[in-house]
């Protein structure tokens, strides 16, 4: 019955647990007791006192209410211990359960909401104390023991809370740890986490701050062993502890926003990168995994058969870092999915010696015995650089031995795999002979190679933010020499994957250096250091990088270390040749991707300039391509030919690639010496040949070598029959007068030509001259006023010449001059073109005009011819027979015009001689007073035929012409109105007054500037009458007549068009006359005796018709304001005048010499345009095309006109060449700006030089082009007269200029009213004696009057002109 007993007994005991005490809805259980089953109370439960609740076997307390266990009470079951309630405190209790410890809360937080944003450390605890204190937590526990098989504490909607000093153990190794709720807190405490697993799943945030020691083997020997931390939630996350250091196996930690506690130590152990015999495939981001974000899902493992990582922390918004927290493990990857990681000041992440330990892994070192009983050898790890040599020493040398390293797998990084592998150990040697054995290798602490550290935050909007003293070492540790003498272990590889990179003031450390050798003084032994390991950076942006921050990488291989004792290395092995060797070898630091052309490094920084790179993983590789005085000038360069420059001084490197100096590149340019020897003949053949035509000549106006002669043909308007007999147009000499085949036909001829025997030979007569066989029944010239120009139109006066007013009707006179002023007028189209011409291309502008003037010069002549046949137009007892008809005429280039009256009822045997004491010859020069159409008389012209025929002789009129024209072809137009440019007109006026003197002419001759009215303001054809000479004597015995100022006297005026402006215009004219008649007429005769009409200005002019016209100009003195003076419009001189003074300086010089400063001239301007042409055209196609083209063509036109000019010495072909060699100037300096504008810097004081030089050269081609014309036209003047007479002329020019003092400044010096007036006293002087001829010796001789100066030079005895 006993044996029933015992049984039945145990049953009660061990039945259900029923609660024995209820106090108000509440279990109480406060003393201990021995139950079995489960205690389900409907309220709430209490086990205090210290009440001990034990089973021997499982039990479980399951209440609707709360479960609290406290003051010393305990509860303990040999099975399952379940705890099942709304909310569990456990205080200062114990609970242990040999099988499953698990407590459920079935809470609900209640509190107030949290604000979720903050990221930090702290925010993150004052969030904890915010919940804490709106609400209970589901599961408390404080200062309590948890202890069990496994332990899971589950409150899914409530708080999990660990609070004071808790003590949670697990038993089991095989069994985890398992915290799930939906906060999870730890924090300030010094709970202990103990398990071979520990896993924490929460909804919210977690706050994991507690010791984690790790756990001891289920036999309870040996030490505690590293526990594996997996941590995730959907929230916040702080992990870490500051009183503790973590040593786990590996840690695994995920959230939304993932915190490091600041100070805290994280450490895994092992060596997870050297299980793996293979890289990872391909540069892919292992960040950021798969994961769900439903509560209590995990992200997919970011393992795979390439890599094993033992501490992941991913973030899917931010992972930070807190101050001065460290971290060590083998492999270490830190992750975030869409933000930024952040690493404050004094963060580390180590991985130094976590790779594969001493003697293992891909390619570790070698250890080699020096010789057959000798020590043994130790190389260092390879990685990506190679290890240093293992060798002995002595005191002089030392040895290396390069067996002892291994060669890598891969020699340099590739886009087909990451280098995660964990990095080679140094070489484990065995100090001492004959005592290695393999036994004694072991993975020592000392020689292993370097981990993996991977940080990724590669969205578009990562970033990976470093503070200050950072470091991120994966560093392969030092060789020992303490048993054995081991090599130093590999750098390992540090990888980030990131958009943008920011630091701050102190850069952060990226170091993978191999670690250092060791060395032995007593065996005389040195191992090898270990070689760098890799740092890869991979981007999503784009490369060239936008930007990143400053990082300070060590990829370098260990060095020489520490002996045994400590003491360095160096101060036991020699600096010998081979001690370099021992160094590992540095490693890589470059992008993961590859970056474009031109960009290297680990930011795909661009190359400096010099250097280059194809892109990829290719380094800046150096540049080769530079002369040795080039310079490098652009970085980020993508091929070997890298450009450079040659400096300013020099050609542009596009078109000197060998960087020469100038006159080196211009050798070579031409051909080297043999070119530049060939063209220097060819340049002194062109000059000899041009010297022995001249020479040939005789010095005079020489055959060009080219022509355009063609057929001698006549174009002669038939005056007697009325009848047109055309032949062909005439011919002008080398020209014809019209516009022709390529070039231009100039409306000008030459005047003549040196017969065979030195006569002189007159050419056909151009189609605006009457023909020299009508000039015995010419009998009168009447002048048009203007120049044809756009601001001075021919214009006929209505009023009838008192020459012909017995001739013609004077009704048919006006409509003739209605109709010849209508046709003479010029379009506004017309003057628009002109200057428009004048501004963009000068040269062409004279030519544009002269082409119009012609065309204008027809049309009159076709006019005037018309009425010249009609009977009407002449008075009818004169027109029997048409014996009376009128030519219109002009000079070659149209600007004078004029009407030549024929009488052909004269008889050629009545032709008289011309007799200057009874009428004076006016001869207007022709001309606009400028460079291209200069101030002249044409010697061409018949009518100055009929005035050679004076008692003087053709001779003296001819070199009185031909001085005047020399010096009348150098006044500007400018130089009439104003005093202020004086030497030439003073010149004009000495040079013509000395000639005349020595011809005999002196008080014959006279250069007078006569006004002439606008067409609209008034009857007079000619006022003012100006004496040339600039020069005032001071002297009263010193008057003549080339003091003669006067103003316009306006006679009567017709009324005005309001629209008209009032305008004067002044005419240069030559006189011929005696001026002592021209006096006599002034005293006898009546003011106002003659007429209006007598006051048109005609050749012949009755000397009482002149001095009627210079007594009317007096009359107005001092109207420059009723009168304006016509400006300047043709001239355009501006540079030319300065250029114009020294050319024409330079005239004076032999013809020889001007001539082959201008061959020379002109072909250094071609070797220059073609050079420079050159090098634009190899420079820039721009800049080519603007120093050819702009303005249009104008130095190639200058070039080939210039050879023309040359060969054929016509002077309107030099005329347009030194006019295009100015616009070359534009074109130098327009060229110049291009270049600078398009920032050719480089050779830019080459550039300015150059273009100086060659301005400088075209200024003096046209200074050196005016003074061959000049000669030219000079010469051809020269031709006309017999060869004594031309030698005459030439000496007068070259008289010295102290034999002929010119007036002192003081003498020059006169008001402008007084410049103006007329010298009245003078013409009354004169009157006086020639009244009083018969008394020399108490007046003054008329010749001494008329010259002011006398000469020594002798008197030139004249040939008789009969």
């Amino acid at each position: 019955m006993l044996r029933w007993l015992l049984p039945a007994v145990l049953a009660v005991a061990y039945g259900d647990w029923k609660c024995t005490f209820q106090e108000q809805n509440r279990c109480i259980i406060n003393v201990s007791a021995q139950v079995s089953g489960p205690l389900v109370f409907d309220g709430n439960v209490l086990v205090t006192h210290q009440a001990a609740v034990r089973s021997e076997t499982s039990f479980s307390i399951q209440a609707t209410g709360n479960v609290t266990v406290e003051q010393g009470s305990s509860l303990h079951a040999k099975g399952d211990l379940l705890i099942n309630a709304s909310t569990i405190h456990l205080v200062g209790s114990s609970t242990s359960a040999t099988g499953s410890l698990t407590i459920v809360s079935r809470a609900v937080y209640k509190g107030g909401a949290v604000d979720s944003r903050g990221a930090s450390e702290q925010a993150l605890v004052e969030a904890a104390r915010f919940r804490d204190a709106e609400a209970d937590p589901g599961i408390l526990v404080i200062d309590s023991a948890l202890q069990g098989g496994n332990v899971q504490l589950n409150c899914n909607q409530s708080k999990i809370c660990l609070q004071g000093a808790n003590n949670v153990t697990v038993t089991d190794p095989s069994q985890s740890m398992q915290l799930n709720g939906k906060f999870i807190s730890a924090d300030c405490s010094n709970s202990t986490l103990a398990s071979a697993r520990i896993i924490i799943v929460a909804q919210a945030d977690v706050l994991l701050d507690a010791a984690i020691p790790g756990y001891k083997t289920s036999d309870g020997k040996g030490g505690e062993k590293p526990s594996q931390l997996d941590v995730t939630t959907q929230g916040r996350m702080l992990i870490g502890s500051q009183s503790f250091t973590w040593k786990l196996k590996r840690l695994h930690a995920s959230a939304d926003t993932l915190v490091v506690a600041s100070s805290s130590r994280i450490q895994t152990v092992g060596y997870s990168t050297c299980k793996h015999t293979s890289d990872s495939a391909g540069p892919r981001d292992r960040c950021f995994p798969a994961w769900s974000t439903w509560p209590g899902s995990w992200p997919e493992s970011v393992d795979d058969p390439y890599v094993t990582f033992d501490l992941v922390l991913l973030g899917r918004s931010s992972l930070n870092l807190s101050s001065h927290a460290m971290i060590s493990a083998a492999s270490s990857l830190l992750c975030v999915a869409d933000g930024g990681l952040h690493l404050a000041d004094h963060n580390v992440l180590d991985a130094s010696g976590r790779g594969c330990g001493a003697g293992t892994g891909r390619a570790p070192g070698n250890t080699v015995q020096s010789s057959p009983g000798g020590p043994y050898l130790a190389g260092g790890g390879t990685h990506l650089g190679e290890g240093g040599y293992g060798g002995s020493f002595d005191t002089h040398t030392v040895e290396p031995n390069p067996s002892t390293i291994q060669q890598p797998a891969y020699d340099r990084y590739n886009r087909l795999f990451l280098p995660t592998e964990g990095a080679s150990g140094g070489a484990a040697g065995q100090l001492g002979p004959d005592t290695w054995n393999t036994a004694d290798i072991a993975q020592a602490a000392s020689s292993s190679g370097g981990g993996l550290i991977w940080l990724s935050a590669s969205s578009t909007s990562g970033i990976v933010t470093f503070g200050s003293w950072v470091a991120l070492k994966a560093e392969g540790l030092p060789g020992g020499a303490t048993k054995h003498v081991s090599g130093g272990g590999a750098g390992g590889q540090i990888l980030i994957f990131a958009t943008k990179i920011t630091t701050d003031e102190e850069a952060p450390l990226l170091s993978v250096a191999g670690g250092t050798g060791a060395c032995s003084a007593t065996e005389n032994v040195l191992s090898g250091g270990g070689g760098g390991g890799f740092v890869g950076l991979n981007w999503t942006a784009t490369s060239p990088f936008p930007s990143h921050g400053e990082l300070v990488v060590d990829v370098s291989g260990g060095v020489m270390g520490n002996d045994g004792s400590g003491q360095n290395c160096s101060w036991v092995v020699p600096n010998a040749r081979g001690l370099i060797e021992t160094f590992g070898r540095a490693g890589q630091a470059m992008p993961l991707q590859g970056c474009s052309a031109g960009y290297s490094g680990l930011f795909c920084d661009p190359c400096p300039a010099g250097y280059w790179s194809q892109g990829g993983l290719g380094i800046c590789q150096a540049c080769r391509n530079k002369p040795p005085n080039g310079n490098y000038t652009k970085a980020a360069w993508p091929s070997a030919d890298c450009p450079y420059s040659c400096g300013v001084g020099v050609p542009n490197q596009k078109s000197n690639p060998g960087c020469l100096d100038p006159m080196a590149y211009a050798l070579s340019f031409f051909g080297g010496p043999k070119g530049v020897l060939a063209i220097v003949l060819a340049v002194i053949t062109s000059a000899a040949v041009l010297l022995w035509r001249r020479r040939k000549s005789g010095g005079g106006l020489s055959r060009p070598l080219l022509t355009f002669d063609g057929v001698a043909g006549s174009s002669s308007y038939s005056l007697r029959g009325q009848s047109r007999v055309d032949s062909g147009s005439r011919q002008s000499g080398s020209f014809s007068n019209c516009w022709a085949s390529w070039f231009w036909r100039y409306c000008s001829r030459r005047s003549g030509s040196d017969g065979p025997d030195g006569q002189r030979v007159v050419q056909s007569p151009s189609e605006f001259q009457m023909a020299q066989e009508q000039l015995p029944f010419h009998t009168y010239r009447v002048y048009f006023q203007g120049e044809n120009a756009g601001d001075s139109v021919w214009f006929l006066k209505p009023q009838v010449p008192a020459a012909v007013e017995d001739i013609v009707i004077k009704d048919k006179w006006e409509q003739l001059a209605r109709m010849v002023n209508a046709a003479a007028s010029i379009s506004k189209l017309q003057r628009r073109a002109e200057g428009v011409l004048r501004y963009i291309y000068p040269p062409a502008a004279p030519l544009f005009t002269r082409f119009c003037r012609c065309k204008r010069a027809r049309a009159l002549l076709q006019i005037v011819r018309e009425f010249s046949e009609a009977e009407r137009f002449w008075i009818p007892i004169r027109q029997a027979g048409g014996e009376l008809h009128v030519r219109f005429g002009c000079n070659q280039k149209a600007t004078l015009a004029y009407l030549d009256f024929f009488d052909f009822s004269r008889s050629p045997m009545d032709f008289a001689p011309v007799n200057l004491r009874k009428e004076a010859w006016v001869i207007p020069v022709h001309g606009q007073g400028s460079f291209e159409e200069p101030y002249e008389v044409d010697m061409s012209d018949p009518v100055l035929q009929r005035l050679e025929h004076t008692v003087h002789g053709p001779t003296a009129i001819l070199s009185v012409l031909s001085t005047f024209n020399r010096i009348a072809r150098r006044v500007f137009k400018d130089e009439l109105h104003s005093s202020d440019h004086d030497d030439p007109l003073q010149q004009l006026h000495e040079k013509v007054e000395q000639c005349a003197s020595q011809c005999g002419l002196g008080g014959f001759v006279q250069v007078l500037a006569i006004w002439q009215m606008d067409r609209c303001r008034g009857n007079d054809a000619s006022g003012r009458v100006e004496a040339a000479s600039v020069a005032r004597s001071t002297d009263p015995q010193d008057n003549s007549f080339m003091d003669l100022v006067i103003e316009p006297q306006e006679v009567s005026r017709e009324r005005l068009p309001s629209h008209s402006p009032r305008r004067r215009e002044l005419r240069l004219c030559l006189v011929f006359t005696e001026f002592s008649i021209l006096a006599s007429a002034s005293s006898s005769e009546s003011f106002g005796s003659f007429s209006t009409s007598s006051k048109v200005l005609t050749t012949p002019i009755t000397p009482q018709a002149l001095n009627e016209i210079l007594r009317s100009s007096a009359v107005v003195v001092g109207e420059d304001s009723a009168n304006p003076v016509l400006p300047d419009s043709g001239c355009g001189l501006g540079l030319k005048r300065p250029l114009l003074r020294l050319g024409y300086s330079s005239s004076d010089q032999t013809a020889a010499r001007t001539l082959v400063s201008l061959i020379c001239f002109l072909a250094f301007d071609l070797l220059a345009f073609c050079l420079i042409c050159g090098i634009l055209f190899k420079t820039s196609m721009v800049a080519g095309m603007v120093w050819v083209f702009l303005p249009p063509l104008a130095q190639p036109l200058a070039l080939v006109v210039g050879i023309l000019f040359l060969l054929m010495e016509e002077p309107e072909l030099g005329r347009l060449f030194a006019g295009l060699e100015v616009l070359g100037m534009w074109n130098a300096a327009v060229s110049l700006v291009v270049l600078i504008w398009l920032l050719f810097l480089d050779s830019l004081v080459f550039d300015i030089l150059a273009m100086g030089i060659v301005s400088f050269v075209k200024g003096t081609l046209f200074a050196a082009a005016a003074a061959h014309v000049s000669q030219l036209e000079a010469d051809r003047d020269l031709s006309s007269m017999d060869t004594p007479q031309n030698e005459f002329v030439e000496r007068l020019f070259s008289m010295r200029d102290e034999e002929d003092p010119r007036p002192t400044s003081a003498d020059e010096v006169g008001t402008s009213a007084a410049a103006m007036s007329f010298n009245f006293n003078t013409l009354d002087e004169l009157s006086a004696t020639r009244a009083s001829d018969s008394h020399p010796a108490s007046t003054q001789s008329i010749r001494s009057l008329h010259s002011p100066r006398s000469f020594s030079k002798p008197q030139v005895q004249m040939p008789s002109p009969f």
